[in-house]
């Protein structure tokens, strides 16, 4: 839930008056009927047709952060079942956050370990190992979030030739089957 009184520019005496709604934005009235949140961020759902967001930290801020919670299934490759290795092929140097954890259909955590904080790639290194984790089966499914915050006043995402996309490649070895 968000308060912010857009008048005073603040979370001034509208919201201690019990508003939980803000009114308009720099673009002018936003008719917010609700509010989602993803990584940093807090979005505006407006009737006016105005999609705005700012960070949650600081409303007059641009959002710089962002996270994704993706299945996987362990390969069956062979016979033989394993989860596999993701390698990430990012420059680091543009985040300030940059971790991932891997939990199973009940959140309990997989990856790394359970009272450990996430995997951080700016310390620990780009390619995760996940090998170790226990398959019951092959319709088993783990649940892999990365999340990240970018420096500011860095783009990782724009559209030129230092754009940061990754993938999450699981490395398998070729082998021919029937």
């Amino acid at each position: 839930m968000i308060c912010w009184d857009f008048d005073g520019g603040s979370g001034g005496s509208a919201c201690n008056e019990g508003l939980t709604r803000a009114t308009s934005s720099g673009l002018g009235p936003t008719q917010d009927y609700g509010y989602i949140s993803e990584g940093n961020c807090i979005y505006g759902l407006g009737h006016t047709a105005i999609f705005w967001a700012f960070r949650a930290d600081d409303i007059g801020e641009e959002c710089n952060g962002s996270g994704k919670t993706t299945p996987i299934t362990p390969c069956n490759c062979g016979g033989n079942l394993y989860w596999g290795t993701f390698s990430f092929d990012v420059s680091v140097e543009q985040f300030d956050v940059f971790t991932l954890e891997v939990l199973d259909d009940n959140g309990d955590r997989k990856y790394p370990d359970p009272g450990l904080p996430p995997h951080d790639l700016l310390s620990m290194g780009a390619t995760i190992d996940l090998n170790s984790i226990p398959i019951d089966d092959a319709n088993q499914r783990l649940w892999v979030t990365v999340a990240v915050v970018a420096k500011e006043g860095m783009d990782p995402w724009q559209d030129d030739e230092s754009s940061q996309t990754f993938t999450i490649e699981i490395d398998r070895t070729p082998r021919l089957t029937d």
